[in-house]
Parts: structure tokens; sequence; C-alpha cells
């Protein structure tokens, strides 16, 4: 009988995900973190942070960037494979 084992690949480096800083902002009853300035397209995009009487912070998380399509192929984005972290900025 014969062994055989296999080495486990090295990764050489972790892809990078963008930070999307954000503010709170209140419009009536939802609770949203705006970003200022997305890191893929440069505008401002707008994503849920619960209800009103949760903590808003449990939805700083990575989210799907929203920008356009057409954005994204002015950019050469693949519109499959963006997003970035949401980071409250201070």
């Amino acid at each position: 009988m014969t062994t055989v084992t296999f080495e486990q690949p090295r990764i050489t480096h972790e892809p990078t995900i963008p930070i999307a800083l954000c503010v709170l902002e209140h419009r009536g009853q939802h609770v949203l973190w705006k970003v200022l300035r997305c890191p893929i397209c440069g505008k401002e995009h707008r994503h849920g942070a619960g209800l009103p009487g949760e903590d808003p912070r449990r939805y700083l998380s990575h989210r799907s960037a929203h920008c356009t399509l057409g954005d994204l192929r002015r950019l050469g984005v693949a519109s499959e494979a963006h997003g970035y972290i949401l980071q409250e900025a201070s």
C-alpha cells in the first residue's frame, strides 16, 4: 500500500475588500447608513440600518455596492463581484 500526501496550497495574498465610510441618517421611520463616497464608483449610496430603536452598528458589515450598471461598465468592474465593508465615519 502506498500512502500519498498532498500539500495544502499556500495563499499568497488575501483579496482586498474596500472600506466605505458612512454616517447614520434618519429619514422619517427609516434609519440608513449613508455612504459618503463609494470606493467603487465615487457616488453616494444608502443601506438599511435596522429599525428605529435597534443598534444600527449591527448593520456595519459587508454590503453590495449600489453602483449603476452604467458606472460599473464605465469603470470596468464586474457587476456580480463588487461590494464593500461599511465603516462608520468618525
